[in-house]
């Protein structure tokens, strides 16, 4: 089946834990990256969460140790979680590939 995937998935940042912050906000929310390419993650949060499709976020990735901003393009919730897709602002940098 063919992907409309501008970007490759980079492997290695699949599963990783992450911060994700709303700019402009505080409260950090603590989740797992379920999906990454240079273009964008796909990211999950296993508590009731105030992202919306729109919002502006930070994600920190601790291993390699990575900032960066984008837009969730779109948000799945449940009573026990969120599942959401953030476009990068950037692309990651090629270093952060090779770690």
């Amino acid at each position: 089946m063919p992907h409309n995937r501008k970007h490759e998935r980079i492997i290695d940042l699949h599963m990783r834990p992450i911060t994700v912050r709303k700019l402009h906000s505080h409260a950090p929310l603590f989740g797992a990256t379920l999906d990454v390419s240079l273009g964008g993650a796909q990211v999950t949060v296993e508590e009731p969460a105030p992202i919306e499709q729109g919002d502006h976020v930070e994600l920190l990735f601790d291993d390699p140790e990575i900032e960066v901003t984008g837009v969730v393009r779109w948000c799945r919730h449940t009573r026990h979680s969120c599942v959401f897709g953030v476009q990068f602002d950037d692309l990651l940098p090629q270093w952060a590939v090779a770690a």
